[in-house]
This record gives C-alpha cells, structure tokens and sequence, in this order.
C-alpha cells in the first residue's frame, strides 16, 4: 500500500465502429448506419513522487537491487518483461459523506506495465508508469474487504462484482484504505473465482442453484428472464422450490418458472 503519487490520469482507447452508407440513384441516402464503438482498453499514467522499487518490481516486472542488510535499495531496467496485475486505489469525497468517505477504483488487470527513466537535474526527479488495462472475468467480487456488509460498517467483499467484459469499477465506498507501508507486506486472503448468475436449479426444500457458488437470480423476473435449466425439467412435486435473492421462493411448472413452492 503506497501514497507516494501525485495523480493517475486514465484514457479510454476506443475502436470506432464501422460506417455504412449508399446513396439511391437519385441522390437520397438508402443506407446510413454506424457500427457500435468498442472500448478496447483503458490507458493509465502514473506519476510517482516516491521511487518504490519493490512496487514498480510488482508493477512492470523490473529487477530490484539489495543491499547487504537485504532491503531494496533500487531496480535496473533492460528487457521489457510482460507481468499483470491489479490495481486499487482510494480517493477522498468531497461534500455529501452521507454514502462514505472514499471513492473505491478498481482496474481488475494491469498489463504493459512501463517506468520511465527520469531527467537528471537540479529539480524533482519524477517516476510515470503507464500501463493499459485487460479484462479480468475472475475477480468478481475480489479477495477484499473493500465496502461495508451492513449498517454496522462491517467491512467485506464487493456486494456488486465486476463483470466479465469491465475494465474500470469504482463506486463509494465506507471502508478506510489499507494502512500505509513499505515494501511487500503478505496479504492472507482466501481467492475464491466469481462463478456468476446461476444457470440451472435442482428441485429440493430448498433446491440449489448450479453450478456451485453460483449467484441466485435476483427475483422472480429475473429468474424468468434468464436461461435457468430445471432440474427435473418435469414439474417439481410439493413443497420443492429454490429461495431467490430477495428470499422469496420459485418452482418449475413442467413449463415455467412460478412464484412460491411447488403446490
């Protein structure tokens, strides 16, 4: 966990989509449409006021120097190694604090990780790294204890988990940064990959959702705006439904999805 930035600036890079036109004979347009954009990647540049070689090591895979007590002392640069990585960030609120302190970023994948080298002169040697963010469908609701569970401000995992095709996720949060340190610090945390919406259900009192870890339909529409494979696709005998997100019940019909048990 460092401070030592003076600000991260990030760009969206955008594939523009393709357009398509004709004219009629008589000089009327008969055709007139524009493929959607496609956000490719999200650039980001960081300026450092700190040299952290251990943090540009994790960050764009460059060698660390020791001295003889051990402790990093600075980096080389030489070939350009390829490493990923996360990155979260904390910036403060202004005004309303009613919804939290900070604002919570989360660039789930960080990849072509650069360090520049600086000017040698009689002024502030400053570090910028950019780099380019990568779509990462594993982290959803990440290894972190990052926002508040309940009005206790019991801190947890992101209620809300990063999707499969998101680059940048931020939203305020209660929850306080990490304590400041130096260096690596060991981070035991239990890394559990996001599953995702449930895409089938096993008759039961409750039944389950599949596969396993699944998150539950949010409610009854959702459920049935989704593709849910029953299990027996032949209608659940009495009592056996599935429990919701909202904690209402649901069982298949033979034919749909109903609200309450298995009658």
């Amino acid at each position: 966990m460092s401070k030592g930035f003076v600000q991260i600036a990030f760009e969206d890079n955008i594939e523009t989509g393709t357009e398509y036109s004709a004219k009629a004979a008589d000089g009327t347009p008969c055709v007139a449409e524009k493929a959607r954009d496609t956000l490719k990647w999200v650039a980001a540049t960081i300026d450092f006021c700190k040299v952290d070689p251990e943090l540009f090591e994790l960050m764009t895979g460059v060698r660390t120097l020791e001295n003889y007590a051990g402790d990093t002392v600075g980096f080389t640069k030489g070939s350009l190694p390829s490493v990923n990585f996360a990155l979260e960030v904390w910036s403060k609120v202004s005004g309303d604090l009613s919804k939290g302190e900070w604002i919570y970023w989360l660039l789930p994948l960080l990849t072509n990780g650069r360090v520049s080298t600086p000017t040698i002169q009689d002024d502030v040697a400053t570090f910028q790294f950019t780099g380019n963010t990568i779509v990462n469908p594993n982290w959803g609701i990440g290894p972190y204890n990052v926002v508040a569970q309940d009005e206790l401000l019991t801190a947890g995992r992101l209620l809300d988990p990063v999707l499969a095709d998101e680059h940048v996720y931020h939203r305020v949060t209660e929850i306080a940064p990490p304590t400041i340190t130096c260096g690596y610090v060991p981070q035991l945390v239990e890394w559990t990959a996001y599953v995702g919406t449930a895409t089938g259900a096993t008759a039961g009192t409750p039944g389950t959702f599949t596969p396993s870890g699944a998150d539950a339909p949010a409610n009854l529409a959702d459920l049935q705006g989704a593709n849910v494979t029953a299990s027996p696709s032949t209608a659940w005998t009495t009592g056996q439904h599935v429990v919701l997100g909202d904690s209402s019940q649901a069982y298949w019909d033979g034919d749909s999805w109903e609200s309450g048990a298995a009658p």
